[in-house]
């Protein structure tokens, strides 16, 4: 799934459907992918309608413009929420703009970009964002300061709270009792992360003959890019792969983990690592733009696409239990200083606005 679409699919799972869940005077239809429909059950005010989008990018652009418009249309909404960088040419309805750094490049000089925040400041009447840096190109595109929301990037903890959780029941159950580096989007990732990702962890189980596993979420270890690799990878063993699961099962592997590792190359926000930051689990990432935002107390960096570096940062973790005990409390810490309205009523007010009932 190209990485705006995977923003995209997380976009809906993480914010837009608990929020119909918990605004039951609003009603959802929802053009998405097959491969995220087991997350709609969650309400009964979303309705669905599954795509089927041709994969070839010439095609894709077409059927965009074309079938998908003529779906939107027929819909007859009141408001269109226009994820993974997309706008509708069609003003009669107001939109908003749900977009972020796809390719986690430099804004100025990124053509793709620029082109995705032109349209978005020429057909949508609002826009939702991570990035501050995005929100002051769309300024300098002629965008409204008004018309942009920032969603809080300390989001609350989601689906359960960690004191419902039992840890030690858990990794019973998924890793026969040892702790875990989980990695949230193993799915996601491509052949060069996934690839980046068990060298790192191979150096670290080398160096520290530790039991500490690697849970794979959202992968399977004969669907994807490094088959044979895999089936020949030294610490095989070591390797848990979890396929999709619900969200709660998704947030209790989480609070459990040791710590949560992220190798993601392109520079969109990953809600499950925010998820993290609630749960004050350590999150071990890259150094990209959108995440130095949040400062270097939120995340334990290392610098990307660098699987040293990354190997490094693991067995540093792990060795040193006071650096772990510090960066939870720096991460409990900083949550506690953030002033974070409501998600929902951001979205609650946001939405009312662009459709003009307020």
């Amino acid at each position: 799934m190209p990485r705006a679409e995977q923003s995209a699919a997380a976009l809906l799972r993480y914010v837009l459907l608990p929020f119909a869940a918990n605004h039951r005077a609003y009603t959802f239809f929802v053009l998405t992918e097959k491969s995220i429909l087991e997350e709609i059950a969650i309400a009964s005010n979303v309705s669905i309608l599954q795509l089927n989008a041709p994969k070839q990018a010439l095609l894709r652009g077409i059927w965009m413009r074309t079938w998908l418009f003529w779906k939107q249309r027929k819909c007859k909404a009141d408001l269109i929420i226009q994820a993974a960088g997309n706008c509708c040419a069609d003003q009669s309805v107001p939109q908003i703009a749900f977009l972020q750094d796809y390719q986690n490049g430099d804004l100025r000089t990124n053509k793709i970009a620029l082109q995705m925040m032109r349209d978005a400041v020429r057909h949508a009447s609002a826009y939702l964002l991570f990035s501050n840096t995005v929100a002051l190109h769309l300024k300098s595109f002629g965008a409204d300061a008004a018309s942009i929301t920032l969603l809080p990037s300390m989001l609350p903890a989601l689906t359960l709270s960690a004191s419902a959780i039992d840890p030690s029941k858990t990794k019973e159950t998924y890793t026969g009792g040892a702790e875990y580096i989980l990695c949230a989007d193993a799915g996601d990732l491509d052949a060069d992360e996934l690839k980046l990702l068990l060298k790192a962890y191979a150096q670290f189980k080398k160096r520290q003959h530790t039991g500490m596993k690697l849970v794979l979420l959202g992968a399977q270890p004969e669907n994807n890019a490094l088959t044979l690799e895999i089936a020949t990878y030294r610490y095989r063993a070591e390797l848990v792969f979890i396929n999709a699961v619900s969200s709660s099962i998704e947030h209790a592997l989480i609070t459990a983990a040791y710590a949560l590792v992220d190798v993601g190359f392109s520079g969109h926000t990953r809600f499950h690592l925010l998820q993290s930051l609630a749960c004050a689990v350590p999150v071990i990432a890259p150094r990209i733009p959108v995440l130095e935002e949040l400062g270097d107390e939120a995340f334990i960096f290392y610098e990307a696409r660098n699987m040293e570096a990354l190997a490094v940062t693991m067995m540093r973790l792990y060795k040193d239990e006071t650096f772990r005990s510090q960066h939870i409390r720096n991460t409990q810490s900083l949550r506690a200083q953030t002033q974070v309205p409501s998600l929902f009523s951001a979205f609650n007010t946001l939405f009312s606005t662009a459709a003009k009932r307020v």
